[in-house]
């Protein structure tokens, strides 16, 4: 199959790559404004990759160029702006990337014929309920991040009928310098005993980005569309998480403080519960998705790995 990235050099575009061309051996092609190679330590099996660096969507011609040339079965869509304060201080621009760019994304999809995945987030809701968010709950964003990308889940299924739209909360290693992912700066953190605050009362069903691309391509395996929760199977609060994490990774964890998110006042406020309930996806794969102490497991297998190769590349 031929599998067209778009953000192929974030987190979850690399995840993507990772488990496409280097796992399940697709033609991959993938499209981001900057620079990306692929890791070292990646083996290719039968699949290929490439990676172009094109301006989407102020380069929709070019893309266009690239798509015909590839002929991709499968468009992916890992491009967003996705720092809610970024999103905050320049709404056209979020307005643009999260809600116009997947909409003509996946009308040119739906035009070529091929299919159409676009990624979404648990932020379209404003974290007032108590119980796992579930399909059937409705969006009420708090900020714009949220606004633009529920607004963008809306217009790639108005465009393309056989869509797939997945709401989720992933966790990984991006690897790139000075834009640390979360769980980066977690695991830099814990190794450092440095002195960090988590909340204790916001809580995400989060998963590992591995994990959460190998249901995205089972879910496409059994030619679902529409709209999905595709996290964790549980949820846990980030102070919980960070403890967890310390322990996998044999760190005392001291450095561990506990806060509150509803008394940080942060700009623009943060839906503190948004859990969501992954019953319909799972019952659908016929699996439990992945909990949160597996997730942990990945997270400091991934990070001991990196630090491993880190190590045999210093002098």
């Amino acid at each position: 199959m031929k599998i067209l990235v778009l953000g192929d050099s974030g987190l979850l575009g690399q995840a993507v790559v990772s488990w496409a061309a280097f796992h399940k051996s697709h033609d991959v092609l993938g499209i981001s404004t900057s620079p990306f190679s692929a890791s070292a330590s990646w083996s290719p099996q039968a699949g290929s990759y490439q990676h172009r660096i094109l301006r989407v969507p102020e380069e929709m011609d070019a893309y266009r160029h690239c798509a015909d040339e590839f002929g991709p079965d499968l468009v992916v869509n890992c491009a967003a702006l996705a720092d809610l304060k970024d999103c905050e201080n320049d709404p056209r621009k979020a307005e643009a990337l999260n809600q116009n760019l997947p909409a003509r994304m996946a009308a040119d999809c739906r035009d070529r014929n091929a299919r159409f995945v676009h990624i979404s987030t648990d932020q379209v809701f404003d974290g007032l309920k108590r119980e796992p968010y579930t399909e059937k709950d409705a969006p009420n964003p708090r900020h714009v991040y949220g606004k633009t990308k529920w607004e963008g889940e809306q217009a790639v299924l108005s465009a393309h009928s056989e869509a797939l739209v997945l709401r989720t909360n992933i966790l990984g290693f991006r690897d790139r310098a000075g834009k640390p992912t979360f769980a980066e700066w977690l695991c830099e953190s814990l190794a450092e005993s440095k002195e960090i605050t988590l909340f204790t009362d916001y809580k995400v069903s989060s998963v590992y980005a591995g994990d959460f691309v190998g249901n995205l391509f089972a879910l496409l395996e059994k030619k679902l569309s529409g709209l999905w929760h595709v996290a964790g199977h549980d949820h846990a609060s980030k102070h919980e998480f960070g403890t967890l994490l310390a322990r996998e990774l044999g760190y005392s964890g001291k450095g561990i403080k506990a806060g509150n998110l509803q008394e940080a006042k942060l700009d623009p406020p943060r839906p503190a519960f948004l859990a969501m309930d992954c019953a319909k996806a799972e019952e659908s794969l016929g699996k439990l998705f992945f909990d949160t102490q597996t997730t942990v497991r990945a997270i400091a297998r991934d990070f001991k790995l990196r630090s491993k190769e880190k190590q045999n590349v210093c002098p």
